[in-house]
């Protein structure tokens, strides 16, 4: 798996996780350039909140499956594309 913010390859999704955590956080968002202390939480508000489509292609590589099927089965997104 590789990071969306700095490219670097990680085995799996604990390691790219803990990665983030520990150094972009605090980092700007390469999605919209709002710097964010949390940037998975501001992710998470972009995507599922605010319905906006291109953090949710971001957010999903950091969940399950399962949980963008949840959100999918809210009728939140589909495939991770906002619901008109």
């Amino acid at each position: 798996m590789k990071c969306p913010f700095c490219d670097k390859e990680f085995k799996n999704i604990h390691g790219l996780k803990l990665h983030i955590k520990t150094v972009h956080d605090g980092s700007t968002c390469p999605v919209c350039g709002k710097k964010s202390t949390y940037l998975l939480l501001h992710m998470y508000q972009q995507a599922i909140r605010r319905k906006d489509k291109k953090h949710m292609e971001v957010f999903s590589l950091f969940f399950p499956i399962s949980f963008v099927k949840e959100l999918e089965k809210e009728g939140k997104f589909t495939n991770g594309v906002e619901n008109a």
